[in-house]
């Protein structure tokens, strides 16, 4: 009876590798670099039927503008071309610039930024951070006190409100000093657990003889346990 010929197992391409979709030297070579591991492909190589980098328009630079308001206030813009952006408020306000009497405000301002403003729960400033797919964030050095957020770029004007919101008007109930009280003295002890920042405070308080920057850059705990809305409104 006829014998039916043999069907090789595997077809053979151009270069001999039993993968038949393997038929250049370049995809010998990312098969190579596929089927090793660990995978390590160099940023430098091309993976197949991507464009080359080379393509494509160059991205324009940024182009930065500087300009002062009427009341003040120095603005600093940077354009990109990006469906992202950043932004950020700077204030002048930090542990260097207080005295006896408004010490550790900085530090509660810092616990107050995006909660409950005068015109908004803590839960609808957060609703509205949200919605707007925001991330804010604020922090207290002894220079500056900063309000930064980003979100996307049609997005900017809502979330830049809210900012500007919490940075002028928080409110400043014994409920919202209260939730900052607990989130204060939370700060404090874990920077009684933190050898190198404690070292790095009492380093600014010898060499700056406890003026200015040698102002203590937390609230202490027995300032935190008597802190009220007044001693913020003041440095306000």
């Amino acid at each position: 009876r006829a014998v039916a010929p043999a069907v090789p197992k595997r077809a053979l391409s151009s270069l001999g590798h039993p993968n038949p979709n393997i038929v250049t030297s370049q995809d010998q070579l990312w098969y190579k670099f596929h089927n090793t591991w660990p995978v390590q492909v160099p940023m430098s190589m091309q993976m197949p039927g991507t464009p080359s980098a080379e393509v494509g328009q160059a991205a324009a630079v940024p182009k930065m503008e500087v300009s002062k308001l009427a009341n003040g206030i120095t603005v600093v813009t940077e354009t990109k071309s990006s469906l992202g952006c950043s932004m950020a408020i700077f204030s002048a306000t930090g542990s260097r610039l207080e005295n006896a009497d408004t010490h550790g405000a900085t530090h509660f301002l810092q616990h107050l930024a995006f909660k409950a403003t005068e015109g908004k729960s803590h839960f609808g400033m957060t609703r509205a951070v949200e919605k707007l797919g925001g991330h804010v964030a604020c922090g207290a050095s002894r220079d500056c006190l900063t309000y930064a957020g980003e979100c996307l770029s049609s997005n900017a004007g809502e979330l830049f409100g809210l900012m500007s919101e919490t940075f002028m008007a928080p409110r400043l109930e014994k409920l919202d000093m209260d939730n900052a009280r607990a989130l204060v003295m939370a700060d404090i002890q874990n920077t009684i657990k933190n050898g190198s920042f404690a070292v790095q405070d009492v380093l600014h308080t010898v060499a700056y003889q406890g003026e200015t920057l040698g102002a203590p850059l937390m609230c202490s705990p027995q300032t935190a346990e008597v802190m009220s809305g007044d001693v913020i409104t003041q440095i306000g």
